[in-house]
């Protein structure tokens, strides 16, 4: 949705200005160094939610570079799993989190013939 403060021509030609590639390199920089202000919210949320409990597996879809399940998951988790349809953003989670096990799949249509044999995860996560 359009904000709203901005006239017709500004916000067009802020569209035409749009690159979603630099949007998304940006955010993987921050997300890299730990600046993203979503990621340190979301990741202190789930660290004080899961502090204290241990589970014999966690499943992370969408890992990307493997940051969310190094700050948040490996500690509460004795089996790591890591989805990413990206294989190089599996190759910075699997520097990241060496015992892990990466597995690079296009969720929509390899869901069942990637992952229903891993069998079944008390802890799963999907997020950004």
């Amino acid at each position: 949705m359009p904000r709203m403060d901005l006239t017709p021509e500004e916000f067009a030609k802020r569209r035409a200005a749009y690159d979603p590639a630099e949007e998304r390199r940006l955010r993987n920089l921050q997300a890299e160094r730990g600046e993203h202000p979503t990621c340190k919210a979301s990741n202190a949320f789930f660290q004080k939610k899961l502090a204290g409990r241990r589970f014999p597996s966690a499943l992370d879809l969408g890992s990307h570079d493997g940051s969310f399940s190094a700050e948040v998951l490996a500690s509460v988790a004795d089996r790591l799993v890591l989805v990413d349809f990206s294989n190089t953003a599996l190759e910075k989670a699997r520097a990241r989190l060496p015992k892990a096990e990466t597995i690079q799949a296009d969720l929509a249509r390899e869901w069942a013939k990637k992952l229903a044999p891993l069998g079944k995860f008390p802890l799963v996560s999907l997020c950004e």
